[in-house]
């Protein structure tokens, strides 16, 4: 497919949807027999708990958050050819999980998901938290290829840094699996505590 920008709702089940191109989760307003997205919402399946799954082919192809992504206790899996940004709304879900090809910044102090996965061949992973996490590796699914059967977080193809926060003191972060940013800096801030139950980190810098 190639469009520009992507809504879409589903009160049952999951939604699956791959572009050629880069590509903007919008909000739609309503229209004629649609009944639109929601004003702040982009893609939900929080109804019913499904998983979203987004794929964009290109090296070109930057994915955009400008509106809120919803899952519920579902997972989100982001694929890119480019880079995942996040210009404005939330993303709540069980699991976030995303493989790009370039710079990861999702870093909207609203973000709420239990289990974050990341990895990218190129630049830098940024990600904020509203709440605990745990950084986790997520196995392959639909689109997603999966970020390692060992590896929660990973620049280290390309060398980029990890700059991780979570916001609340209840926002414990802890380690599951490996933490990789090769001659990169790895940055950890938490309102609570910084746990490390199992896996490594390799970074140049470690800073907490």
């Amino acid at each position: 497919m190639l469009f520009r920008s992507l809504g879409a709702t589903t009160s049952s089940g999951n939604i699956k949807y791959q572009d050629a191109n880069a590509l903007q989760l919008t909000s739609v307003a309503a229209s004629g027999n649609f009944t639109g997205t929601g004003a702040t919402t982009a893609i939900s399946t929080a109804v019913g708990n499904g998983d979203v799954d987004i794929k964009t082919q290109t090296g070109a192809g930057t994915l955009t958050v400008n509106n809120d992504v919803l899952a519920g206790t579902g997972k989100v899996y982001f694929t890119t050819g480019a880079g995942i940004t996040q210009a404005a709304g939330k993303i709540t879900a069980n699991t976030l999980a995303m493989n790009a090809g370039g710079a990861i910044d999702v870093n909207s102090t609203t973000n709420d998901v239990t289990t974050l996965g990341a990895t990218t061949s190129s630049g830098n992973i940024k990600y904020q938290d509203a709440n605990a996490l745990q950084l986790t590796s997520v196995a392959a699914s639909g689109n997603f290829t999966g970020t390692g059967a060992t590896t929660a977080i990973s620049t280290a193809a390309g060398n980029g840094d990890v700059d991780i926060k979570t916001q609340t003191g209840a926002g414990t972060l802890t380690v599951n699996n490996d933490v990789l940013a090769g001659t990169g800096k790895v940055y950890f801030t938490t309102g609570a505590g910084i746990t490390q139950a199992a896996g490594k980190i390799t970074a140049n810098t470690l800073a907490m």
